[in-house]
């Protein structure tokens, strides 16, 4: 496969052709490796300035389009998602002005006291005295069904939130029976998610934006609770701070421009 090309998203593990018993026997080389030891890659959204669809960009990846859905850290392409949230929560990012080139300064966690430092900007970012902002992100960890259950995390900024508000409102709304017929919300990792995109215009310009249907639920989809063993152990790492999101990238694109709209 040449370099920067689309891999599929909904490819399965190797062919048992290349896998042998004495492989699997003995150690694996990860006996060190801890759940603190790994970013979560993050699933973001092609916009029309994303350096995967410029060609003169090293970045470029051959076959992605605008609106496509990539993972930043395996650069795979997805032209549709399905997920399943595992874990939730606001945390507040400071980042450099756009443009500026300093990126992502300081991860405030879930601490939204730093907001009570800013002010409203034009453009109603919550600016900090030293010029920088706080950016309110709500920030998803899923498992991508599309590949093959890879943990994985989806900020929602800016006009992102209103979108992460309707998901967080259909989830909470939802109620299932117990066998003595008393009503409880589920989890969130109750059930899979559909993940399309839409069209949205604001005054900086237009782009695609989040949207997040509900899908089968999970027991439905894998009887055998492999779904709901991984979810629930994903949920527990990123409860008690285990893993972290990759920001790395996202980091690159703010310090790019101060023309993403999205």
């Amino acid at each position: 496969m040449a370099k920067n090309e689309v891999v599929a998203g909904t490819q399965a593990g190797l062919p048992a052709s290349f896998i042998d018993e004495d492989m699997l026997t003995g150690g694996n080389g990860f006996e060190n490796v801890s759940a603190k030891d790994l970013l979560i890659p993050r699933l973001t959204i092609l916009q029309k300035m994303s350096p995967q669809i410029d060609k003169s960009d090293p970045k470029y990846i051959s076959g992605a389009e605008y609106g496509d859905f990539c993972d930043t850290g395996t650069g795979e392409i997805f032209k549709d998602l399905v997920v399943v949230p595992v874990f939730f929560a606001m945390v507040y990012l400071e980042w450099g002005p756009r443009g500026s080139g300093k990126g992502l300064i300081h991860n405030h966690g879930t601490n939204a006291s730093i907001l009570s430092q800013t002010k409203p900007d034009e453009k109603r970012r919550m600016v900090l005295p030293n010029g920088n902002y706080i950016a309110e992100t709500a920030t998803w960890y899923v498992l991508n069904l599309s590949a093959n259950r890879r943990r994985s995390f989806i900020p929602l900024t800016s006009t992102g939130l209103k979108h992460s508000r309707r998901w967080m409102t259909l989830l909470t709304n939802e109620r299932i029976k117990r066998p003595d017929g008393s009503e409880v919300i589920p989890p969130l990792w109750f059930r899979s998610w559909n993940v399309t995109t839409v069209e949205e215009k604001n005054n900086d310009g237009s782009g695609k934006n989040w949207k997040f249907d509900p899908s089968d639920p999970i027991l439905a989809l894998d009887p055998s609770k492999t779904i709901l063993r991984e979810a629930k152990e994903f949920y527990e790492q990123a409860r008690d701070g285990l893993v972290q999101g990759d920001v790395a990238a996202a980091a690159e694109e703010h310090a790019k421009s101060d023309d993403i709209p999205f």
